[in-house]
């Protein structure tokens, strides 16, 4: 009777830390409205639409925030992971990290159910600028968006610290905030809205337990 082989399971190194980071540009949000996520959804299913609204722009105004819970002022945690997914793509910058292995390795995890990071900011201002709307004729319209100038936030990061490290971690985020940015015009979409960069100063005035 043949023994029965051990089986031994490698423990993920299962580590967090907090990244500060400050805004280098304004951030330019442009939540997308639930009439407009139906309009699109409507498009690619050929379903017919009601006849449009006319735009409120007070209304348009507030429904491209992104809130936490609590109502206050956010952003998507998943911009800032996807930023560094995008940098690590890059052929033209080596950190010796593939795109395809941050989205499993990494994490940046919102801080409650809206899937937002709380942001500080010095000012929020209203940004207009030319645009075209959702129907078929891409009828030219003027579009305000939320504006927030000397932003600022705190990056919550889950990762497996066998496979990478923190120094690697801060790095590519670094990166990402210049190369691609967050937010709407950033330096991926040929913008300069939503670059960043990390925090040093602030993260080693940081105590064990803030971090």
């Amino acid at each position: 009777m043949s023994e029965k082989m051990k089986l031994e399971l490698n423990p993920i190194n299962i580590k967090t830390m907090k990244i500060p980071i400050r805004g280098r540009t304004p951030l330019l949000v442009n939540k997308i409205s639930d009439k407009v996520r139906n309009e699109i959804q409507a498009k690619r299913t050929g379903l017919k639409m009601k006849v449009k609204e006319k735009v409120n722009p007070t209304k348009d105004y507030e429904t491209k925030h992104h809130k936490l819970s609590d109502g206050s002022f956010g952003f998507p945690a998943s911009g800032f992971q996807g930023a560094m997914v995008e940098l690590a793509k890059s052929r033209d910058i080596d950190l010796g990290i593939s795109g395809k292995f941050i989205k499993g390795a990494v994490q940046i995890y919102p801080e409650d159910d809206s899937g937002n990071l709380k942001l500080e900011y010095k000012e929020m201002k209203s940004n207009t600028s030319s645009g075209r709307d959702s129907s078929r004729n891409r009828t030219p319209i003027e579009i305000t968006r939320p504006m927030f100038v000397g932003w600022k936030c705190i990056l919550p990061v889950q990762f497996d610290g066998n496979v990478i490290n923190q120094e690697q971690i801060i790095n590519l985020i670094n990166y990402a905030g210049w190369h691609i940015g967050v937010g709407a015009w950033r330096p991926q979409n040929m913008g300069t809205y939503g670059r960043f960069e990390v925090d040093i100063e602030r993260m080693n005035k940081m105590s064990d337990t803030e971090k």
